[in-house]
């Protein structure tokens, strides 16, 4: 599947080497187009999303979430993520 001219993005909140390199394998193989984004945790997630809601040039197409994440879990992201009006219309995808 090719996308279009657009860049798209992915924002992956993993901790798991072994998911990330899948994910990275996955898209490199399918999609190579699309810049995917992996952070570790919550905290670095927020962070992220907190510096590019400011311009909206970083701010991912899709959010993938795992979670049992540490400290924080997915849940708490996805509620956090939904209190910002800027981010409110992401797709976000949790998975355990």
């Amino acid at each position: 599947m090719k996308l279009n001219s657009t860049p798209y993005s992915a924002l992956l909140v993993e901790d798991d080497p072994l998911a990330i390199d899948m994910a990275r394998v996955a898209v490199a193989e399918s999609c190579p187009e699309l810049d995917l984004t992996v952070l570790p945790s919550v905290d670095a997630a927020l962070a992220w999303l907190r510096d590019g809601g400011t311009s909206n040039e970083r701010m991912p197409h899709i959010i993938l979430i795992d979670l049992k994440l540490p400290k924080l879990d997915g849940l708490a992201l996805l509620r956090t993520i939904r209190n910002y009006p800027a981010m409110r219309n992401i797709p976000i995808v949790v998975f355990s």
